[in-house]
Order: structure tokens, then sequence, then C-alpha cells
């Protein structure tokens, strides 16, 4: 779950629309993610979405999700979407993992690799 914290919140988003932050440089700041080479760009929100596709599997929300029979739906049900959820303070857990994080070892310049950033 940490891992998908990782990845700029609205990264996903983002790329879905990369070529309207291309053609609006005049209203908006095109993110550095977003900016990179198209495979680069891409190779990092795949990372994202495999991220969160781990998340989801190994914390799956496991709260039950009501669906009444309706025939005036147009699918014919409903699902009770206002179930109570506990989540997690996502502002702490932020500020937990900054202060506990380890020194990132692409900052060292010891590899020649070129650094990954994550926002």
């Amino acid at each position: 779950m940490l891992l998908t914290l990782t990845c700029p919140q609205n990264l996903i988003r983002q790329y879905t629309w990369r070529d309207w932050y291309f053609r609006h440089p005049d209203i908006v700041d095109t993110p550095a993610d977003i900016a990179a080479s198209d495979v680069e760009a891409r190779m990092h929100v795949d990372h994202c979405i495999e991220a969160l596709r781990l998340s989801l599997m190994c914390h799956g929300d496991t709260t039950p999700l009501l669906i009444t029979l309706d025939p005036t739906a147009p699918l014919g049900s409903r699902a009770d979407f206002s179930n109570h959820h506990k989540c997690v303070n996502f502002d702490s857990l932020g500020r937990w993992m900054k202060e506990h994080q380890l020194a990132d070892p692409w900052q060292a310049g010891d590899s020649g690799e070129k650094p990954h950033h994550h926002g």
C-alpha cells in the first residue's frame, strides 16, 4: 500500500490527458513525469498501475456491498455505496513515510544510473 503513495496522486489521470497538457502550456504547467519521453512517461504510469493493482489485491476492502433489485434502474438493480469504511489518514501516513524513509540510493551517484523520481 505504501508503494502506491510514491506515485504522484494525479499521475495516472494526468497521463490520460497528456495531450491536453501539451496543448495548453499557457494555462497549466506540464508535470515533469508527463513531460518525459513517451516511453519514460508510459513506464512510470505502468509502474503506478502495477503498484495500485498489487495494493488492491493485498489490501482489498471486504466491506459488503448491498445490491437491491430496482426495476426503475437502468440495469434493474442499484448498489448502495453509502457503506461505512474505515480508512487511514493519508496525510499522517505520508508524514510518517517522510520521517522514516531511507536515503535514496539513486541520489548517491555511485551507480551511474539515472535517478527515478516519483513526484
